[in-house]
């Protein structure tokens, strides 16, 4: 079969954008001409219903569909029922198969469901809802079900006073050749102290901010970058900094990421014990040898499963651990071992991401240059979750978060599993995006929501370190003026 792409009708362009994203899904790009084998699409808004059409190789199929909308503000319902008749015909016509997650794009399914519980809507409704409107597989509906079914039972609710601080240190051991993320070796002295230096500042506003405005931090989480990268030194500043100027977590969970077993030392872990540090996080992302070789991790699988094993002598009792599925040259069965050896040392919770190829990362680049890179297919993918799943479950996890990413293998999910009472509270309210959080840090972002509607407001500290240090002080006030404008109307 061969599509050389699509062409739009002039009939109604206010759907274009609805029809990108079903063809961007599928791979087929934009055209100006018309060929024997162009998809020519064309649709009809009427105040009910949308009557789209697909004409190809001389055929024309047609789709109409009643538009359903979940509540009055559903401003998005034309296009989605524009992306279904789409999806469905492209079925028909040129028998492309559709995603588990249907017409889905976005990164977060789960605030669907959640609006639609808060609309008085069944358990029943919302999976017919996701079947019939979204075309997602009943098992990605029920996985949705379960994870916000989960989420109101751990967590309470949210107030328009409570927050969570997210510190991102940008510093690693080395760059992973699937990472996007801006992160950087770490410099040498000097600088690291100009860089320490402007945190403090960031820290200490942060705290100001924080009191300020009378808001509660609820949940604390110091990523990256590897935090764990800082000499022992600066990583007991930083700790001592947080704790001095921003206190302790309302629920108590302070999750740091740890990261790369390379990253730590016994006097780092000696440091980390000094605070009341309630998670941490170890990212083996496989256990196999060749794939951490081939992806550029500076450690061995032993080296993991000693430093898990330090941790945990040294009373560290909450531990996650990420995977990646799909990483180049792995197989279902490489995965399968993975989750053997994890399962071997028993962590609280487990972060199953499915391989995204971003951007900016190494991966990608050897990709758009042709180079030969062994990934695993849709199918394989497929089987690694299943895998992850069953591997999970095994484990005596069930899973409690879920995001997605653009450019993901086989258009799948990233899904965090926990023990009963092991969840991480701010992983559920940064994707839910139902609570304000304040970033500190470069590439921090402070999101502050507005609890009448839960609009957003998004607010950036730079990427670079450099721009970071040198503006310091416009990113914190312009911080505090997002905060002051927007945080914790009532």
């Amino acid at each position: 079969m061969r599509l050389d792409g699509y062409i739009r009708t002039t009939a109604d362009q206010g759907d274009d954008r609805a029809v990108q994203d079903v063809m961007s899904l599928y791979g087929i790009p934009l055209v100006k001409e018309t060929t024997a084998n162009t998809l020519v699409v064309g649709s009809e808004l009427l105040p009910d219903r949308v009557v789209t059409s697909l004409a190809w190789q001389g055929k024309t199929w047609q789709e109409t569909h009643e538009i359903v909308f979940f509540h009055a503000q559903d401003q998005a319902a034309p296009g989605r029922v524009v992306r279904r008749n789409l999806a469905l015909l492209l079925e028909q016509a040129v028998h492309l198969p559709r995603s588990s997650w249907g017409i889905l794009r976005g990164v977060r399914p789960g605030k669907i469901v959640r609006r639609l519980f808060d609309e008085g809507y069944t358990k029943a409704d919302i999976a017919a809802a996701f079947e019939q409107e979204y075309l997602a597989a009943p098992e990605k509906a029920a996985l949705l079900l379960e994870i916000a079914l989960r989420q109101r039972n751990i967590l309470p609710p949210e107030t328009p006073r409570s927050v969570g601080v997210y510190v991102g240190i940008p510093f690693c051991p080395s760059r992973c050749l699937y990472c996007s993320f801006p992160s950087f070796v770490l410099p040498p002295q000097e600088k690291l102290q100009i860089f320490m230096q402007a945190l403090k500042a960031d820290i200490v506003s942060a705290g100001h901010l924080l009191r300020q405005q009378r808001l509660q931090m609820e949940t604390l989480y110091i990523g990256g970058g590897t935090p764990t990268s800082l000499p022992a030194k600066e990583l007991e500043q930083l700790l001592s900094w947080i704790q001095e100027y921003l206190g302790r977590p309302k629920l108590g969970e302070w999750t740091v990421e740890a990261g790369r077993p390379d990253s730590l030392n016994a006097e780092k872990i000696a440091v980390l014990k000094g605070f009341p540090i309630s998670r941490l996080s170890l990212n083996p992302q496989s256990m196999q040898e060749k794939t951490l070789q081939r992806i550029g991790r500076k450690h061995s699988v032993q080296d993991i499963i000693e430093m898990f094993a330090s941790l945990r002598q040294n009373g560290f009792s909450n531990i996650n651990m990420d995977i990646i599925l799909g990483l180049p040259g792995e197989t279902p069965a490489d995965v399968q071992h993975t989750l053997r050896e994890i399962a071997k040392l028993s962590p609280e919770s487990l972060t199953v991401h499915t391989l995204a190829l971003k951007r900016g990362s190494a991966l990608a680049e050897k990709l758009l240059l042709q180079e030969e890179v062994p990934l695993p297919d849709a199918a394989a993918v497929a089987e690694m979750i299943e895998a992850s799943q069953n591997g999970a479950r095994a484990m005596g996890m069930t899973p409690y978060y879920l995001y997605r990413q653009k450019q993901m293998a086989g258009q799948f999910e990233n899904i965090g599993y926990a023990k009963e009472g092991r969840e991480c509270a701010y992983n559920i309210r940064v994707i839910e995006e139902r609570q304000s959080i304040l970033g500190i840090g470069p590439h921090a972002t402070s999101k502050i929501v507005e609890p009448d509607g839960y609009r957003l407001h998004n607010c950036y500290h730079a990427k670079q370190v450099d721009c970071y240090i040198r503006d310091i002080d416009r990113y914190i006030a312009n911080r505090e003026d997002a905060f002051r404008r927007f945080a914790g109307r009532e």
